[in-house]
């Protein structure tokens, strides 16, 4: 009889390895990358664009200073002496022009004599202004003080200046020009009316903006607190499961996709300028989601790794737009903690002798003068940017994140996750490191986001709305 076992039933079918990551060495390197980022962010000095960017919103704010304040006098708000003193004071320093626009208010707040007298101290001042006032300001200078002299002598009506200087006021100071030819006591009372009525909208819009903000910060921290009690309690839903085995690929995918993120940033900074420069940048940073073939490539289902990554619909789009939404006001409260820390920062930098300036983004500095630049900034802030790094950060390194951490037991896994992937989503943004804690508070919030949903839909909802926003208030400060 034959020693060879029988073939002809049916086999026990080779089980096929589970693929293994090498987390710690994708660590060395995600950990590499971004201690690279943040060195090259802290030698690289401020690009002239946004330099520019920077000092158009500086040479701005006088002008909404004066608009602020002759906007609460029209609204009623009285200031006393003092206080009409306190306000310009604030802005009667620096530049020349900004001197002039103070001696404007000046007039507004305590009366002509007072403008004469600021004017009068100006001209003292001249021979120690750095750089020394050109032709056309010695020009303004000539004429503010002819309008100034005849308001003193009871003549409102501006007869004193001639077409073409009332035009040149307009032109050269802006609205604090035009508030200059239209006194509360002219006779044009039509005239008035129409100088004073965008500083009275702008105080009213400052007032229901900040009060809505106030209350949605309000509400925000309500629903903060509610949401992870029952988060911690187990008395919500949890969107995320953990307990998939592939979290160590994972990691690997993430590295993948910052060595490439990185590198396509950098060729795209290479291309040449152009109409559509931003759009090419975007298109070439898109392609770096071609890192989501790295886990397949591994040996991970496109199916599994989906489900990991929580790119799915979740439980409807009104539901989960819904939720996106919610998600981003409880983050309010995050955010203004964060500003707060970012503020203090700030003072201790410049304290220590560092410049204390704002952190910015580059797109700060790009050319946002006609509606297409605008539309591509818009799409790369509210579109783009929530599509990648939601997907890589909330999506695939923070399934990496608590797959490693499961065992810690929920509260300490959440927590430790959500801190290590806000701190490494802040840290690889260009704004530098004094804006880590306002970037870390809204990444934990769409954290929150995606534990509680599960799927990256709500936190990109959250992160486009909060990119868009701030994006649209980007564009009415340097219009």
């Amino acid at each position: 009889m034959s020693d060879v076992p029988l073939l002809d039933g049916p086999q026990p079918s080779e089980e096929r390895p589970r693929p293994r990551g090498r987390p710690v060495l994708a660590w060395c390197v995600i950990l590499g990358v971004a201690a690279l980022v943040i060195w090259s962010q802290q030698q690289r000095p401020v690009a002239e664009p946004v330099k520019e960017s920077v000092d158009r919103l500086k040479q701005k704010s006088p002008e909404q200073h004066i608009r602020w304040t002759v906007g609460l006098k029209e609204v009623g708000l009285p200031f006393s002496e003092e206080q009409s003193r306190q306000q310009i004071n604030t802005i009667d320093h620096g530049p020349y022009r900004q001197r002039l626009a103070a001696a404007i208010l000046a007039g507004e707040l305590l009366g002509p004599e007072e403008a004469l007298e600021r004017l009068a101290q100006l001209k003292k001042a001249e021979k120690n202004t750095e750089p020394a006032p050109s032709a056309q300001e010695h020009r303004l200078w000539e004429s503010l003080w002819r309008l100034s002299t005849s308001y003193r002598e009871g003549n409102y009506t501006g007869n004193v200046l001639s077409d073409e200087e009332k035009e040149n006021l307009r032109e050269e100071l802006g609205w604090p020009g035009e508030l200059a030819l239209a006194p509360a006591q002219g006779p044009d009372e039509q005239a008035r009316a129409e100088v004073v009525a965008p500083a009275r909208r702008f105080v009213i819009a400052v007032v229901i903006g900040v009060v809505t903000f106030l209350g949605l910060i309000l509400l925000g921290l309500v629903a903060l607190v509610v949401l992870l009690v029952l988060l911690f309690n187990g008395k919500l839903r949890h969107g995320f499961v953990a307990g998939c085995p592939h979290g160590g690929i994972y990691a690997e995918t993430f590295t993948v996709w910052l060595v490439l993120f990185m590198g396509l940033t950098v060729m795209g900074a290479l291309l040449p300028p152009s109409r559509s420069h931003l759009l090419q940048i975007i298109l070439l940073q898109l392609l770096s989601l071609a890192a989501l073939v790295w886990p397949v490539w591994r040996g991970v289902p496109w199916e599994q790794v989906r489900l990991d990554a929580g790119l799915s619909g979740g439980r409807g789009p009104v539901r989960e737009a819904a939720s996106g939404i919610a998600c981003y006001v409880a983050a309010l409260p995050l955010l203004a903690g964060g500003l707060i820390v970012v503020l203090v920062l700030m003072q201790l930098q410049k304290r220590l002798g560092g410049e204390g300036g704002i952190p910015t983004h580059p797109v700060v500095g790009l050319d946002a003068g006609d509606w297409w630049s605008r539309l591509q900034i818009l799409f790369a802030a509210s579109v783009m940017a929530p599509l990648v790094e939601e997907t890589m950060f909330r999506g695939i390194l923070y399934r990496h994140l608590r797959e490693a951490t499961r065992g810690w037991g929920f509260a300490a896994s959440f927590l430790l996750s959500g801190l290590v992937n806000s701190f490494l989503f802040a840290a690889v943004h260009p704004q530098g490191l004094v804006a880590v804690p306002v970037l870390m508070a809204l990444a934990l919030g769409f954290t929150l986001a995606r534990e509680w949903r599960g799927t990256l839909v709500p936190g990109m909802i959250a992160h486009g709305l909060h990119n868009g926003l701030l994006m649209l208030l980007l564009f009415t400060a340097f219009s």
